[in-house]
C-alpha cells in the first residue's frame, strides 16, 4: 500500500508512505517533487504514477514517476488540462485521465479527456465526455475505459445511476 500526499493542516503534502506486508510497519520513502492533493495516482510496471491534483492555491497539470528499482521521482510531461479529482486508468502502457475540475469545486468540472502515450511521452486529447464529471471514478474492461459517476452541480442524481457511464474503447496505437 502507498499513500501520497494529501492535506494536512493547512498545506498540501508531499509525503509518501509505504506499508510492508512483511514487517507490518510503515515508512516514509522520498517525497514527491509537488506537494498535491487531490490526484490521481496508480501503480505501473515501473513504480508509482501521481498526476493532477491541487496545491496550495492552483490546480495543476504536472505529473511525476516513482521508480521503484532507483527509489527516486522523475518529471513525467503535464497533462495539457491542469484537473483534481479525476478519474484515471492504465490500458496497457497508456494512462488515460478524464473528468475532475480545473477549479476546486463542482462548478469547475469538466468534460475533457486525456491519455498519455509513455513511449512516446506526450499528452494527446480524446473526445469529450458527453457530461462534466467532478469526482468521477473509472474501471477498464479489456481494452475497455469506463467512467462512472460524478457531479458537475450540487445534485448528483442524474450522474448516480448505475446505467450513466461512459465508455471509450481504444486500439494499441
Amino acid at each position: 500500500i502507498v499513500v501520497l500526499g494529501g492535506y494536512g493542516g493547512w498545506k498540501a503534502l508531499n509525503t509518501v508512505q509505504v506499508f510492508d506486508f512483511v514487517t507490518r510497519r510503515w515508512s516514509v520513502i522520498q517525497y514527491m517533487r509537488k506537494r498535491r492533493w487531490g490526484a490521481f495516482a496508480m501503480g505501473t510496471e515501473h513504480g508509482v504514477v501521481v498526476a493532477g491534483g491541487c496545491d496550495q492555491g492552483s490546480v495543476l497539470r504536472s505529473a511525476e514517476l516513482y521508480s521503484v528499482r532507483r527509489k527516486t521521482w522523475y518529471t513525467l510531461p503535464s497533462m495539457k488540462t491542469p484537473r483534481c479529482n479525476f478519474a484515471g486508468a492504465l490500458i496497457g502502457r497508456k494512462l488515460i485521465v478524464a473528468g475532475g475540475g480545473d477549479g476546486f469545486y463542482f462548478n469547475s468540472a469538466l468534460r475533457s479527456v486525456e491519455i498519455f502515450d509513455g513511449d512516446k511521452g506526450e499528452w494527446r486529447n480524446l473526445p469529450h465526455m458527453k457530461y462534466r464529471r467532478y469526482g468521477c471514478t473509472a474501471v477498464t474492461r479489456d481494452r475497455l475505459f469506463i467512467v462512472l459517476g460524478g457531479f458537475d452541480s450540487p445534485t448528483v442524481a442524474r450522474t448516480n445511476r448505475m446505467s450513466d457511464f461512459v465508455t471509450f474503447k481504444f486500439q494499441m496505437y
